[in-house]
């Protein structure tokens, strides 16, 4: 029986969220190895000390492995991806080739268009410019998909990338591979919502306004989850057990990337931990001869 709690997104979340610590840990582990701030650990806080690895090896490989494919998957200069006419009037023979060459031509214009909307990343009224482009986000989702490997991403109406860190987010996938289901969450400040929004949630702008920004902030919990009759994506979003948004999208704007997905398991392995061994050993092995130099110093024959 699923209590009252569980029904809603927060409930979900707790529930999902206790089933991976030691997906977590193991991510952790990987990311303490070469960049701890990709993935730091549990309840760490801003002030606190981050791990200190004895070897940067990985770390720059990762750096390298980094600056290496999004150049080659986002390439300066050049879209990404391309529009293409359809079959049935690309090969259609009453078409003339003039006619489908100019049609060509308008689709590269809008290749070059979009790209550009993504690259400028014109800000909307809810984040006045404050996250940072294209290729700063997409920098850091390949840095999370090779340390941690896996990574979910947003693609907001206003045409930026938001990138959510591993403990951010809950990824349910059927033995296929598919995702079933996305939960985030987030912290929000109750006055970039909508007046309506806050009304809901039981806030009113005179409630907020003199507030801390730290006091005044809520966490947002968003459900992004596949429906097999309807064959769309049921976008929701909480807070405080509230719903205050809820849509359903023939597509979805968030998307997990792997970097190497077993079967029938729900998230992705990095390359750190493919190769965890020498990274590993690679550590241990400078920090005993850094323990070695530190005695012999202070030998005295």
């Amino acid at each position: 029986m699923i209590s009252g709690t569980d029904k809603t997104i927060a409930g979900r979340w707790r529930s999902e969220d206790a089933k991976r610590w030691e997906i977590l840990d193991r991510a952790r582990f990987c990311a303490a190895l070469t960049k701890p701030w990709v993935l730091p650990p549990k309840g760490h806080d801003d002030n606190q000390k981050l791990p200190e690895p004895f070897s940067s090896l990985a770390s720059r490989g990762c750096n390298n492995l980094e600056g290496k494919l999004l150049l080659a998957l986002f390439p300066v200069g050049m879209p990404f991806f391309k529009l293409r006419p359809s079959q049935e009037f690309r090969y259609n023979p009453a078409v003339d080739g003039e006619a489908l060459q100019k049609f060509e031509q308008m689709l590269f214009l809008h290749e070059m268009a979009m790209m550009s909307s993504l690259e400028s990343a014109k800000p909307g009224a809810s984040n006045q410019g404050k996250r940072n482009g294209f290729r700063s986000r997409k920098r850091a989702a390949i840095s999370q998909l090779l340390i941690t490997g896996d990574v979910l991403e947003q693609l907001t109406d206003d045409y930026q990338i938001k990138v959510f860190r591993r403990d951010q987010y809950v990824t349910q996938r059927d033995s296929a591979g598919a995702i079933m289901f996305h939960i985030i969450k987030e912290r929000v400040d109750p006055l970039t919502l909508t007046d309506e929004q806050r009304a809901i949630i039981g806030y009113g702008e005179m409630d907020l306004i003199g507030r801390d920004v730290s006091d005044r902030m809520e966490d947002l919990y968003t459900l992004a989850e596949w429906q097999p009759i309807t064959k769309k994506w049921l976008i929701r979003q909480e807070v405080k057990n509230k719903t205050i948004v809820e849509s359903e999208e023939p597509l979805s704007p968030f998307f997990a990337t792997p970097y190497e997905l077993a079967p029938t398991e729900h998230y992705g392995r990095g390359i750190v931990e493919l190769n965890l061994g020498d990274v590993r050993s690679m550590n241990e092995l400078t920090m005993s001869l850094l323990d070695f130099a530190a005695m012999s110093s202070k030998m005295l024959f």
